[in-house]
């Protein structure tokens, strides 16, 4: 059964039960502010486009926002626009007057039979300040790949925010060099790990780590290894733990100050008798011994000496079951400690990032970062939660990172581009198996209609004869901006597109003749590597080109191919995760490792530049 704590799950409302976004709280500096409120430079980065426009002031009023932008028309631009608004009021709270939300008012009025229409303005103000104080606001933003993350921080800090507010996560190789100093590794270094107190915590902790580990390993080699009925004084121990003190006398060797019983082999060992009884016999040399004393030859005849032996076995089965069972308790409460002190010096490690982090103002991360991270994500505290193409994002991994600290989560993306990448057919939606993996928290929210989300308009990348083409097929409404229809002529090339059809065959064997799960065309190959040779004559930089390719077979001929031809092939992150995955590699940290800065191409395609 699902139980579900507004405490523990921010936005319930509308991510469950798929109510329509609340008002932002009160305590949120932004919440209710308007665009004119905004200072020049940050309307002017909107106020050409009134869809990126409409979108930044949604950012202002709800809970959770969600925007739509098709390809080029400022996604990234609008996320960087938000946040800077967010900062603005945050950075502002103690100077700007206090906005009073609806949400806040009517809770504020309802009381005294008011509302926002019949109160006087004085009587609101008065009791505004009754509210809760503002709190200051730390922004998560979120992105799939390292290099769309970096990407983002990076335009933050060309607008206007100050790097010494931001702070990366993560440990990948390649984060950009603009941002290595402000990773939390980096700064960790540069303020020292631990205090000496703290030190001196974390090796008593480890030293009872060391100890808990030692007595599970210990306990498990005993389960294992040891046999109840070959060790007499763990049975004896058993028994007398059990107050079976009868059956210990009768199992125990007679003896008489030093004089001791001698079987035929010499004196007999402590567990003589016990060897005996548990393998159904009498007891031996002891019963030779009472032979002529009548007490003692009694004392080993009756008792536990009487009990059968298809009976003694279940009494060792008895006794062996409640020996487990306290070897299973001992090693499960070891295991307990182990864990509560490894949940410890997890919390003491977490202290010197937490307090880098509860200091920045801007913290990023990639989502398999955040996930694995969560801990410290809780920590931090951030009450704005920012997702950069949220629909290529799995919904799970968006809810790990809400946690009761946020008051705000922002979705941009778009869910008509490509979906998150499920690895399990059957669980994605085209399977119509119902299971969904593959739809992100943004598709799902966007297609249910009953959470309002603004559609960025106007596209800003594409020369209207490539606009046409997703125009056509995807986004009939989209626009373009004026700075697209005067770009110059290519050099070289009569049409900016072109379809080359031909009658050479793909290939889809390996060298052995086995078939592959990839294609390939070496044809095509050639026709690419003739026209980035073609067009670098034409005066064009390396930098300008990508190739996309929908094979992973075909993206390693053409990788092979450019090196061949002295060119660097720069992969997306998510071409060199699977391509490291093709060859049994792991990514780096977690996250798709990219091959260097290249050029930013649709994720999920084969994609490579000339460099």
């Amino acid at each position: 059964r699902l139980q579900l704590s507004s405490v523990d799950f921010p936005f319930e409302r509308e991510l469950i039960f798929a109510e329509n976004a609340q008002d932002l709280p009160c305590t949120l500096p932004h919440a209710g502010r308007t665009f004119d409120e905004l200072p020049a430079d940050l309307q002017a980065m909107v106020a050409s486009d009134g869809s990126q426009r409409l979108a930044l002031e949604r950012g202002l009023q709800k809970r959770v926002v969600l925007v739509q932008g098709p390809p080029g028309t400022g996604k990234t631009h609008v996320g960087v626009a938000l946040t800077k608004a967010i900062l603005h009021f945050s950075d502002n709270r103690q100077t700007l007057p206090r906005v009073v939300t609806p949400d806040a008012a009517a809770k504020l009025l309802s009381p005294l039979g008011l509302t926002r229409q019949t109160a006087d303005p004085g009587v609101l103000s008065y009791l505004a300040s009754s509210l809760p104080p503002l709190q200051p606001v730390r922004i998560l933003c979120l992105c799939y790949t390292n290099h769309a993350l970096d990407s983002f921080l990076e335009a933050l800090i060309a607008n206007g925010v100050p790097e010494d507010a931001i702070i990366r996560m993560g440990s990948s190789p390649n984060i950009s060099e603009r941002l290595s100093g402000r990773t939390l590794r980096a700064l960790e270094s540069e303020q020292g790990r631990f205090t000496r107190e703290q030190a001196a915590r974390n090796g008593m902790l480890r030293s009872d780590m060391e100890r808990e580990g030692r007595a599970v390993l210990s306990g498990v080699q005993e389960i294992m290894n040891s046999r109840l009925t070959d060790n007499w004084p763990l049975v004896k121990e058993l028994l007398l733990a059990s107050l079976y003190l009868d059956e210990v006398r009768q199992l125990t060797l007679p003896s008489d100050g030093d004089f001791k019983i001698a079987g035929k082999h010499g004196q007999l060992e402590d567990g003589y008798l016990w060897q005996r009884w548990s393998t159904g016999q009498d007891a031996g040399a002891v019963l030779q011994h009472a032979r002529y004393d009548h007490h003692l030859y009694s004392f080993y005849t009756t008792g536990i000496w009487a009990v059968p032996p298809s009976e003694r076995l279940v009494l060792i089965a008895l006794w062996e079951d409640e020996w487990r069972q306290a070897l299973y308790s001992r090693v499960q409460d070891s295991m307990k400690a182990f864990e509560q002190s490894r949940h410890a010096q997890a919390t003491l490690r977490n202290e010197p990032k937490a307090a880098l982090l509860k200091r920045a103002k801007v913290i990023g991360c990639t989502t398999t970062g955040a996930a694995k991270m969560h801990e410290l994500i809780r920590e931090s505290g951030a009450s704005v939660v920012i997702v950069e193409e949220a629909g290529e994002v799995f919904e799970a991994q968006v809810i790990a990172t809400l946690t009761s600290a946020c008051k705000q989560l922002i979705l941009i993306g778009d869910h008509q581009q490509l979906r998150p990448k499920a690895e399990c057919y059957k669980l994605r939606f085209a399977s119509g198996n119902s299971f969904d993996l593959d739809v992100s928290l943004f598709e799902r929210l966007v297609k249910e209609e009953r959470i309002d989300y603004d559609v960025l308009q106007c596209q800003h990348r594409m020369c209207p004869e490539i606009s046409n083409i997703v125009r056509t097929m995807t986004y009939p409404h989209l626009t373009d901006a004026p700075s697209v229809l005067a770009r110059d002529p290519l050099l070289g090339l009569q049409r900016r597109v072109m379809f080359v059809t031909h009658s050479q065959p793909e290939t889809g064997e390996n060298d052995d003749g086995l078939p592959t799960h990839s294609h390939v065309n070496d044809y095509e190959i050639r026709m690419v590597m003739a026209t980035l040779k073609y067009m670098m004559q034409q005066g064009y930089k390396p930098e300008q080109f990508v190739v996309l390719t929908p094979y992973l077979g075909q993206l390693s001929r053409v990788k092979d191919a450019m090196r061949s031809s002295a060119f660097e092939a720069v992969l997306s992150d998510m071409d060199q995760a699977d391509v490291m995955k093709e060859v049994g590699v792991p990514a780096a940290d977690g996250d798709a490792a990219a091959a260097g800065p290249g050029p930013g191409a649709a994720a999920g395609d084969a994609a490579a530049a000339a460099a």
